[in-house]
């Protein structure tokens, strides 16, 4: 009868079998601890390098409340300059209303300058006309 093999390929049957199973078995689990450190540390890697992109001096918090002060700054100052507007608006409204107020007067005095001239033309007309007429 064969003897039994274990599951790294070996026989039991030897007690020389037996060590160098157990040899390989150290082995194998020295190089899977080493390729887990290994692991470990280039995780620790990228975690540090993504600290830095988020946290650093130059990282994207500190860029993210750079544009967010730089928007407030920009946002205070389309308020400033939309108050101005209002405050322009406000006398260019003023001044349309005042205009118009004046030159509804110059027309209306125009019409009444116009009808007293004419009468005045028609009441001298008035005047000359009999004596135009008179007989000759």
């Amino acid at each position: 009868m064969a003897a039994p093999k274990s599951p790294l390929g070996s026989t039991r049957s030897g007690g020389a079998a037996n060590a160098m199973a157990r040899e390989e078995v150290i082995a194998r689990l020295e190089a899977v601890e080493a390729r887990s450190e290994t692991r470990f540390v280039e995780l620790g890697g990228k975690l540090d390098y993504l600290t830095d992109i988020l946290i650093g001096d130059h990282g994207l918090f500190t860029q993210v409340k750079s544009l967010k002060a730089d928007t407030l700054e920009h946002i205070n100052a389309l308020k400033a300059e939309m108050t101005a507007l209002r405050v322009d608006n406000r006398t260019t409204r003023w001044t349309i209303v005042i205009t118009l107020i004046t030159s509804i007067m110059a027309a209306s005095a125009l019409i009444l300058s116009v009808q007293a001239n004419l009468l005045s033309a028609f009441q001298a007309g008035q005047i000359a006309a009999p004596s135009a007429h008179a007989p000759r």
